[in-house]
């Protein structure tokens, strides 16, 4: 419920000229949809043609439905569709990094996209931190450490709730890696 009133709030349920009637009926399953009916529902709106906002809102929600599903290489397409639809928004970048590290174990490819994400929504705490993450598994301990002093400098409680974050951190601090 919280994402559909994310999505209507964003926009994404606008209709649009380039929307057909089924095309929006099947978009509509996919927010409602969990899991496997989502990816299934998702995938039938986006054959039927949807609008840019709304496919990258579909597209959007495929992901976040194969990544319960453990499907890390098919999310990663699906948020790379994303950020092609969406080139000016910071979290396409991000996503697509976090799925290449955190689901597919692919630190070296997930970094650029993690840094692209934190040169364009430098405000961002929780970006600098993941980034600092990925850095300390690539061994870059000083630009790690400066990652989440970045952080820390936006938000000096962002790691409050965040312990392995934090013992990253202690490790970047001891120019080690995390286990």
């Amino acid at each position: 419920m919280a994402l559909t009133l994310l999505l209507v709030a964003a926009g994404a349920q606008e209709p649009s000229a380039t929307d057909g009637l089924a095309a929006r009926l099947k978009y509509r399953e996919c927010v409602r949809a969990v899991r496997a009916e989502a990816v299934r529902h998702c995938r039938d709106a986006l054959a039927l043609g949807l609008g840019t906002r709304r496919a990258a809102a579909a597209n959007e929600l495929l992901a976040r439905a194969l990544i319960e599903l453990e499907r890390w290489e098919e999310a990663e397409a699906a948020y790379r569709e994303v950020m092609r639809l969406r080139p000016e928004d910071p979290a396409g970048p991000f996503r697509v990094g976090m799925a290449l590290f955190h689901g597919r174990n692919r630190a070296a490819e997930a970094e650029p996209l993690l840094r692209q994400a934190v040169e364009m929504k430098a405000d961002e705490a929780s970006y600098h931190i993941e980034w600092a993450i990925v850095l300390n598994a690539l061994e870059r301990h000083a630009e790690s450490r400066s990652a989440f002093e970045k952080a820390l400098e936006l938000d000096p409680k962002c790691l409050a709730h965040r312990p392995a974050a934090q013992a990253i951190y202690e490790a970047a601090r001891r120019d080690a890696v995390w286990p």
